[in-house]
């Protein structure tokens, strides 16, 4: 199992350096970052941009993979999110994760002025996937009805890079669909229906969730197994880091639940904040998967 956390760029980058070196210094495996250009939670305050950070990051760290959670394909276009991609992952020395995710409308209003729909997320998603591919497998014009480019012509990575793991956000039937095709790893926060739901019960829709990505998997021959996956605790009503004992429920519910990777928000705001963590129960949280590891037969 691994540990990632989520540090939401609320702090200016000379208190921020010292949140992503102690990740480190923890033992968590994986930082995150999201990425919106706008959120109510955030009103007037500081909001950092992620991939410029995870540059950042990449710099006062040396072991933990870095990622987004998630890029949103409503704010980048393909030929520009693949290319940042793989700058950070030459910048961090193959240490890079693209998670992808549809965004919210929000985003694409305050970035060019647009009112979108679900539909029209979705379609911009699920393109924006099939393009980055494709421009990572060295292609110079693709052609979807919300996302093209064309006339690319550097290589896709830098010398010595492979790709990065492509880690795609998915709640519904079609965003299933596309993780088995197209990503390979998945992640979830549960979305919004299970904002009030109590533990047991979220964890309950979770491994439903996460049957049904299996299903997708087999529908067309693809081995499940081999899908990476990850679930962000924390977004709702829910809050595994009030205590030891809650984030130890949390790690054993994954595990049954088939997960790979629990992420966590790091503390940073203040307290009653609403992603707010005990940064006790934070820093105690790599020992809680730590001992379970230990406990777990080979």
């Amino acid at each position: 199992m691994r540990l990632g956390a989520l540090v939401l760029q609320e702090q200016p980058w000379s208190q921020a350096r010292a949140t992503w070196r102690q990740l480190e210094e923890l033992g968590y495996d994986a930082g995150y970052v999201a990425d919106h250009l706008t959120h109510a939670t955030v009103a007037g305050r500081w909001w950092a941009d992620g991939w410029t950070t995870l540059a950042a990051a990449a710099g006062v760290t040396e072991r933990i993979m870095l990622g987004t959670l998630v890029a949103s394909s409503a704010l980048r276009s393909p030929a520009v999110m693949a290319r940042t991609a793989a700058t950070l992952q030459d910048v961090s020395g193959g240490r890079f994760v693209l998670g992808i995710g549809a965004g919210v409308p929000g985003d694409a209003l305050a970035d060019r002025g647009e009112l979108v729909d679900a539909a029209m997320l979705w379609e911009r998603y699920s393109e924006t996937v099939s393009a980055v591919r494709a421009l990572w497998l060295g292609s110079s014009a693709w052609a979807g009805r919300q996302v093209a480019f064309e006339g690319v012509e550097p290589a896709p990575f830098a010398p010595g890079q492979l790709a990065p793991k492509l880690v795609l956000a998915a709640g519904g039937p079609r965003g299933r669909d596309l993780v088995a095709r197209q990503g390979d790893g998945w992640i979830t926060y549960g979305g919004p229906a299970l904002a009030g739901l109590a533990p047991d019960a979220w964890w309950d829709a979770i491994e439903g969730q996460s049957r049904q990505v299996t299903h997708s998997c087999e529908r067309i021959m693809r081995d499940p197994t081999g899908l990476h996956r990850s679930v962000l605790v924390g977004w709702g009503s829910y809050r595994p880091l009030d205590s030891v004992e809650s984030m130890t429920h949390a790690v054993a519910r994954a595990e049954a639940a088939g997960f790979d990777e629990v992420v966590v928000y790091a503390p940073v705001g203040s307290r009653g904040d609403r992603f707010w963590a005990d940064p006790e129960v934070f820093a105690a949280a790599v020992e809680v998967v730590r001992r379970r590891e230990r406990l777990t037969p080979a």
